[in-house]
């Protein structure tokens, strides 16, 4: 599953008009669309982020205690 997201991950990169984020590129755009684009950026990257920190940190975190009765 590891390997697949990476796959995926790679080709998104690859995929992606990297020109269409560029200043000159954004001023020519209509502004409804630039609009949307820096809103889903805002409102997905930050939870995605968080979210893999949370999941980095848990899984390497060291704690070998185990709960007992």
């Amino acid at each position: 599953m590891t390997a697949l997201t990476a796959v995926m991950i790679m080709v998104a990169i690859r995929v992606f008009g990297w020109h269409s984020v560029c200043p000159s590129a954004l001023k020519r755009m209509p502004k409804s669309e630039t609009f949307v684009m820096v809103t889903t950026v805002v409102l997905v990257l930050p939870p995605t982020i968080s979210r893999w920190v949370a999941w980095s940190s848990l899984r390497h975190s060291s704690c070998g205690a185990s709960i007992t009765s």
